[in-house]
């Protein structure tokens, strides 16, 4: 005779993260090209002043994105063409930190 074990039950399983991912998004949209790069790098520069005031590493922010694209503005209406209204940039950042409220 074959001996046979069957269980059956329900389990669940909760944890408290260990890292903490913060999405930084930065743009900005200008005339020209330049501007619109300058721009940007002065916002990024104020992101990267508060990490450090606040004793963040800068090594721990990351780029997930960078794009410089042309901005247009469309009319509903066919009478109009599309108008040019600048450049935006962005650059979405990244920052990963150990779970630690104090941090935060």
């Amino acid at each position: 005779m074959e001996r046979e074990l069957r269980i059956t039950g329900e389990g669940k399983l909760s944890l408290t993260p260990d890292v903490v991912v913060i999405s930084l998004p930065v743009e900005s949209i200008c005339e020209l090209y330049s501007e619109a790069i300058d721009c940007l790098n002065q916002k990024t520069e104020i992101v990267l002043d508060i990490l450090k005031k606040n004793y963040l590493n800068k090594k721990d922010l990351k780029t997930t994105n960078f794009d410089i694209r042309e901005e247009w503005k469309y009319y509903r209406d066919n009478n109009r063409d599309a108008e040019l209204i600048g450049f935006k940039a962005s650059h979405d950042l990244k920052l990963e930190l150990p779970l630690d409220n104090e941090s935060i």
